[in-house]
């Protein structure tokens, strides 16, 4: 008699005659009356149901009474046979209908019958232990270990703890002159599969796509972050690390707009807006700023021509004017790759309050028809009656292909 062939006939005896609740006639063996789920531990019924799946050549883990992995595997082919879905691997009212159903009803036995079957019970167990205590001395010998799997008891570990791997200003920024900073976040573990990974800061950080690891997080200025990243498996097993950085002060300048030139002659022309936004903790008071231009304009109409460059504080027409600068272009027509380049300098007296922001629009006046080219208006120096270290800027390109 092999090994197998004698535990599965000490299990069929044992779970028949041994214990008193199954003796009735009418009764079954390996009833279940109450669900079962991932996580329990130590539980007969569990226990119990282990025993069924083996019987059912649906379980070869050990017999330990606790559900995890490898037990709850089991249940989900169990339900997969019998058709229960979905095939989940909670052991609920559906699945013990089938897994009882299985369980076939034991005949009647007779007192005479019990202490013949009970004797030869009491062989088996004794063999038994003998292989057992053989059994543990092979595993002992060869060095073995539990056959629990690490799997059901073991959390998910960082090879590289949690930490900000990138951060700094971005020239563009997908949230406006609010939120220049910028900050990446990177870790690595030693799990593989499927797993669950998330990244909670208080207070919140501004998001413009969740991309998994490689999410972009924006900052507001000088505030302290704490930030929990949590990583789960399959299973169920959880760890987490902690990352804390304090975000810097700032002043920032964003707009950037690309249009075509009018078909037509329209006076005032918007040519763009841009937000100023003010991050430090301080009030700052703006004076001016300059603007480079850049001259390819197709235009006869335009050469030597006067205009006028308007700023107001909003973004319509009917706004309040802040500033204007009279700009003459050049007489004669930009060679091709040669624009012509000019510096404009605005008048900007604006008072920003920590945490404000503005919202500014730039016009021409008198531009006349333009056949093809383009105009481009930059800038990137603000200026304050206090230093200032402002970020980014504006760039604005009228631009018109050539006709055929």
């Amino acid at each position: 008699m092999n090994k197998k062939t004698f535990l599965l006939l000490f299990i069929l005896f044992t779970s028949f005659f041994i214990r008193p609740d199954f003796l009735s006639a009418g009764e079954t063996t390996g009833v279940f009356t109450r669900d079962l789920y991932f996580g329990l531990r130590n539980d007969p019924d569990v226990t119990r149901l282990q025993e069924f799946l083996r019987d059912q050549s649906l379980y070869s883990g050990p017999i330990t009474g606790n559900f995890f992995a490898l037990t709850q595997n089991g249940v989900k082919k169990f339900q997969a046979k019998e058709g229960v879905s979905p095939a989940a691997g909670y052991f609920g009212p559906l699945t013990r209908v089938k897994a009882n159903s299985l369980a076939k009803a034991s005949p009647q036995v007779e007192g005479s019958q019990i202490a013949l079957l009970t004797s030869q019970i009491q062989v088996l167990q004794a063999q038994l232990k003998l292989l057992q205590e053989k059994l543990a001395a092979e595993k002992a010998a060869v060095g073995e270990t539990s056959a629990t799997t690490t799997a059901d008891i073991v959390a998910p570990a960082f090879t590289r703890s949690p930490k900000v791997s990138q951060s700094g200003f971005v020239l563009t920024s997908p949230l406006g002159a609010r939120y220049p900073y910028r900050v990446i976040f990177d870790w690595a573990v030693d799990e593989t599969g499927f797993i669950e990974e998330s990244v909670e800061c208080v207070p919140p950080l501004k998001i413009a796509k969740p991309s998994g690891r490689a999410t972009e997080y924006f900052p507001e200025p000088h505030t302290n972050y704490s930030c929990d990243v949590s990583v789960k498996d399959l299973a169920g097993n959880k760890t987490a690390g902690n990352i804390k950085f304090n975000s810097p002060n700032w002043t920032n300048i964003a707009g950037n707009k690309t249009i075509s030139f009018p078909d037509i002659v329209v006076t005032a022309f918007k040519i763009g807006e841009f937000t100023v936004y003010n991050g430090t903790t301080s009030d700052i008071l703006l004076t001016d700023f300059a603007v480079d231009l850049t001259d390819e304009m197709d235009s006869t109409f335009n050469r030597g021509r006067k205009v006028n460059f308007v700023l107001r504080d909003g973004p319509t027409a009917i706004d309040p004017l802040i500033s204007g600068n009279e700009f003459t272009f050049i007489t004669t027509p930009p060679k091709i790759g040669e624009p012509h380049k000019s510096a404009i300098n605005f008048s900007f007296p604006i008072l920003l309050k920590p945490g404000n922001e503005k919202m500014v629009s730039l016009w021409v006046e008198q531009l006349e028809f333009v056949k093809s080219g383009t105009l481009k208006l930059k800038s990137n120096k603000l200026n304050a009656t206090t230093a200032i270290d402002a970020i980014g800027g504006f760039e604005f390109l009228l631009t018109k292909t050539a006709g055929l």
